[in-house]
């Protein structure tokens, strides 16, 4: 399968949601477009968050006058339509510990936390 706009987290994140989605039973073709959207989503707001972290949530600049002004960085406006956007396709997915009981989605592979995009959080 080709993805056009997915780097290699992307691509992970791709591969893993499907994995689980297979496992669950709740796998469909017709979900590729969706869950390729899912993946950009969470490639995209890890990127800004990184910005983020970098460069500061708001940005000093100087105008023509001299005077120096404070404004939020526009990559947190962005990064939080990411956030925004990924949970209500995640909610949709059943990727979501609520959303799962909602679809009853139970996959039996899975370890009894659940589904998990990040294993570097986890506690174990």
């Amino acid at each position: 399968m080709e993805f056009s706009l997915l780097n290699e987290r992307g691509i992970e994140v791709f591969n893993t949601c499907k994995a689980f989605l297979e496992e669950a039973g709740a796998w469909k073709e017709i979900d590729v477009f969706l869950l390729e959207m899912y993946a950009f989503n969470v490639q995209e707001y890890e990127k800004l968050a990184r910005d983020i972290n970098r460069e500061g949530s708001v940005i000093r600049y100087r105008n023509r006058a001299g005077f120096t002004n404070d404004i939020v960085n526009p990559k947190v406006t962005a990064y939080q339509q990411l956030c925004s956007l990924s949970t209500k396709l995640a909610n949709s997915y059943g990727l979501t510990p609520l959303a799962r009981k909602r679809l009853n989605l139970k996959a039996t592979g899975q370890k009894k936390k659940g589904f998990n995009l990040r294993p570097d959080l986890d506690d174990e």
